[in-house]
């Protein structure tokens, strides 16, 4: 079982029109895509929920990784993109730890410019509870 607690970002960015976003987030491993709720109104969201992916039997190794992706949830249209980042997650595979935080880890714009923070409180590769 791979465990990611998503925890918070903060200063995103505000619409053109200066509207203050919807947050949304999606994590995404191999295949498998979870999202976190939506937050109201909010360009430092706080989430603290916990998503879980079943690794069926597999192992990590030291190519995986997960995509972070922030949205500004629409309720009509899609979603607009915030920005973006890359966790690998060679540690884990390697085994030289059991869990990790990612603070301030910067999301992307599609021009690679930095966008906001992102802070994901923990991963894991087992079913055990966070700390």
């Amino acid at each position: 079982m791979l465990r990611v607690v998503v925890e918070s970002a903060k200063g995103l960015p505000k619409s053109k029109l200066g509207s203050t976003p919807d947050p949304i987030a999606n994590i995404i491993f191999k295949d498998e895509k979870k999202k976190t709720k939506t937050i109201d109104s909010e360009v430092n969201p706080v989430w603290n929920e916990v998503l879980e992916f079943d690794l069926k039997g597999s192992v990590l190794d030291s190519s995986s990784y997960i995509d972070v992706i922030v949205k500004d949830y629409e309720t009509i249209g899609q979603d607009k993109f915030l920005g973006s980042a890359k966790i690998s997650l060679k540690d884990l595979a390697t085994g030289q730890v059991k869990s990790f935080p990612c603070k301030d880890l910067a999301l992307v714009n599609e021009k690679g410019q930095a966008t906001g923070a992102y802070d994901i409180k923990g991963v894991r590769t087992d079913t055990n509870s966070l700390t």
